[in-house]
């Protein structure tokens, strides 16, 4: 017997940004809640699913080792969430909702935000206050006044983001940035022997992300724009971000083998 099974989802999710813990909705601007739409934090675009389970022709023979296999497979695809990026420091707009507080201080940018990429090797680049690129959209005294305090501004395919003047909002949107997206594939291979009428055992060989493809967990992205080292950067598996090493899924490659007994109980 042989058993497929595939599923594709491509839902989109956007929604205003959240106060934690009530729920209510929270801005950066309460006057200007159009701002604070944007993708919703789990928007996962697209979702793909395949599974398949195969049972192997069976031929009696000795100690039924012709008899009982089954190989076992699935893959996973999808893309990757949002990720606010948000200034956990310096407090420009003089709301207070910025330094561990709301989430909610965002910059300046200029330029197609899809442009912007994580990486898992370094942060997005970050250039001195003095490069042309930073002066060139710091083009007012109070741009100049926070480019020159925050240190500098950023740059990647064309964006830059930069610090808002004093007292004023930034026009960054929420969760510009998509973080990691997760391909795994695991295959399995099981050998049952029927002991007797209700007892019987299993053997189980697994490999997982047999691949070896390496993932990365959205929420190890650095988000902090006061953060230059940081910003962009993913850090950790999904495993190790879990605080579930190597057991759970998103971590390398890891082949397990067990037996596994079962015990049939019929009730009359």
């Amino acid at each position: 017997m042989s058993i497929i099974g595939a599923n594709e989802n491509w839902p989109r999710i956007a929604r205003p940004a959240l106060r934690p813990p009530t729920g209510l909705p929270s801005a950066i601007n309460n006057l200007d809640f159009n701002a604070e739409k944007g993708s919703g934090d789990y928007d996962i675009r697209h979702r793909f699913t395949l599974s398949a389970s195969y049972d192997l022709p069976s031929k009696k023979s000795w100690a039924q080792m012709l008899e009982g296999w089954q190989l076992n497979t699935i893959f996973m695809y999808e893309t990757g969430m949002p990720i606010l990026m948000w200034d956990d420091y310096d407090d420009f707009t003089g709301t207070g909702e910025g330094p561990g507080n709301a989430n909610n201080d965002r910059w300046n940018i200029i330029g197609n935000p899809n442009n912007l990429k994580w990486s898992q090797t370094n942060p997005i680049p970050f250039l001195d206050a003095s490069d042309p690129i930073c002066q060139g959209v710091a083009n007012t005294p109070g741009l100049q006044e926070s480019l020159n305090y925050a240190g500098g501004c950023y740059a990647q395919n064309g964006v830059v983001i930069y610090p808002n003047a004093p007292l004023t909002f930034g026009n960054m949107g929420r969760n510009i940035l998509r973080g990691p997206g997760f391909v795994n594939w695991d295959f399995s291979v099981t050998k049952s022997w029927n002991l007797t009428e209700r007892f019987k055992l299993q053997f189980r060989g697994e490999i997982f992300n047999i691949l070896n493809h390496p993932n990365f967990a959205s929420g190890s992205v650095g988000e902090d724009l006061s953060s230059p080292s940081q910003l962009g950067l993913a850090q950790a598996t999904p495993d190790v971000q879990a605080a579930n090493p190597v057991v759970g899924s998103g971590g390398s490659r890891h082949i397990q083998l067990g037996f596994e007994a079962a015990l049939v109980v019929f009730w009359l």
